[in-house]
């Protein structure tokens, strides 16, 4: 059984908040509202978004490589590929560590996450790291938790 529209909407409204109050914006993410409308619309065209689909929020690290999160639907490009993934197809989602062979201490970066659909196919999406990194981790954990409860994957 997927989440109805209503818990969608509930969701939707949650993921703002989240990313509204809790998440600080970044250079390249933040609620799709706050971007100039002039990019609103080119990501909502580029998206294909569908009349009753909210854009929630989008990073935007170049025209090659986005990610965008609607009320129904993960999207995201990188290189000449797009993808996207409904909500109900959502099974996991993982952090990637690295370590950024520039620093001497060996730090570890994170601006990948790995998503895992319910047939079990792995995607890797770059985000900017920071909060708006775990925004998106949490926005989703959020998503995928939700649709377990209601009998999801």
């Amino acid at each position: 059984m997927n989440a109805s529209p209503t818990d969608n909407r509930a969701q939707a409204e949650r993921i703002r908040k989240l990313f509204s109050e809790w998440i600080e914006p970044g250079e390249h993410t933040r609620l799709f509202d706050r971007f100039p409308p002039d990019q609103q619309e080119r990501f909502s065209l580029l998206a294909g978004l569908a009349p009753n689909e909210q854009p929630l929020v989008i990073c935007s690290l170049d025209q090659q490589c986005w990610t965008l999160l609607t009320s129904k639907r993960l999207i995201w490009r990188l290189a000449n590929r797009q993808t996207a993934l409904a909500w109900e197809e959502l099974a996991d989602v993982q952090l990637l560590r690295r370590v950024n062979p520039l620093r001497p201490s060996g730090d570890v970066t994170t601006s990948t996450l790995q998503v895992i659909t319910d047939g079990g196919h792995a995607h890797a999406l770059e985000l900017e790291t920071g909060p708006p990194f775990f925004g998106f981790w949490t926005a989703l954990r959020l998503i995928i938790n939700t649709s377990r409860r209601a009998g999801g994957p």
